[in-house]
């Protein structure tokens, strides 16, 4: 059964909306959406915790977005505008919407799905599978890795979840800021290349998607889940580039795909931070969350 985590900020019409995550849209005019399965849809956000259809929040998760982002990052936005005023620059001065709509700054979308239309483990499981793997994320990364949002979606072809979260880091003022980079250089992790300069091809996301995407498959191993994995990475351009551990089995595309650059066998060095006990649950004999007991 095939496991797949994308990633992305943006299409062709903007940046992500998060409306069709907690369905506050019209369904009656999508026809991919089975409005009688919708009751039960499953809804997290950081504010009001877990909730349904039949009992639904008083914030969106759009309301519920900005809000965050005027919070955690309100004395950014202060500082950063009072230093474009200085600079004689008022026309960079920039609000927490402005944050949430440029692909820069806006939060980071994820969709988990194990399986297809054909065939995939209930609903259910799949929350539990990706409610432990938040959970990890938060305990692992919650300084730098916020997650805002997630949602179980039952009433489309396949269950699968939107998870939602922000990169985090604090500059030189000691203020917080959306940084993908910078915070993930301050969890540890390193260039694919060091050598190399940082750019769209050499950036620290590429190296802590494939440590994401790794854990994942351990955590499906856990719960019994053995076969092929898929997914998407996001490029420091922003720029989706396809993964997959058989090259071989991806079905052709019209256009010719460029080449991945192939990932360094390490990953980051955490044994700062976890103890290197023998894995027991897990395929693998690393520094992981697992391994230590974390999870």
């Amino acid at each position: 059964m095939r496991v797949s985590r994308h990633n992305g900020r943006s299409g062709k019409q903007g940046v992500y909306n998060p409306k069709h995550n907690d369905r506050r849209i019209n369904v009656q005019h999508s026809e991919h959406i089975d409005s009688e399965r919708k009751k039960e849809n499953l809804y997290w956000d950081c504010y009001q915790g877990i909730f349904k259809d039949e009992n639904p929040a008083e914030m969106t998760f759009e309301h519920v977005e900005e809000k965050f982002y005027e919070e955690i990052f309100a004395d950014f936005i202060k500082g950063q505008n009072a230093r474009n005023i200085k600079n004689r620059h008022p026309e960079r001065n920039r609000t927490a919407k402005d944050l949430l709509n440029d692909k820069r700054t806006c939060p980071e979308e994820t969709i988990y799905q194990i399986g297809n239309i054909d065939s995939s483990i209930d609903y259910f499981d799949l929350y539990c599978i990706c409610q432990e793997f938040f959970d990890f994320i938060e305990r692992l990364f919650g300084k730098n890795v916020k997650i805002i949002d997630w949602a179980v979606h039952v009433d489309e072809g396949t269950p699968h979840i939107h998870e939602r979260h922000v990169f985090v880091w604090e500059n030189q003022y000691g203020e917080l800021c959306p940084k993908q980079e910078k915070a993930l250089e301050e969890i540890g992790f390193e260039l694919p290349d060091p050598s190399k300069k940082q750019g769209k091809n050499n950036n620290r996301k590429m190296v802590f998607d494939d440590y994401m995407r790794q854990h994942f498959i351990m955590k499906c191993h856990k719960f019994g889940i053995n076969r092929g994995i898929s997914g998407w990475t996001c490029d420091g351009g922003g720029r989706r580039t396809p993964w997959s551990p058989d090259p071989t089995a991806a079905k052709p595309l019209r256009r010719a795909r460029p080449k991945r650059r192939r990932m360094p066998d390490s990953l980051p060095d955490l044994a700062a931070r976890l103890p290197p006990v023998p894995c027991a649950d897990c395929v693998c004999s690393c520094h992981c969350p697992i391994s230590s007991g974390m999870l």
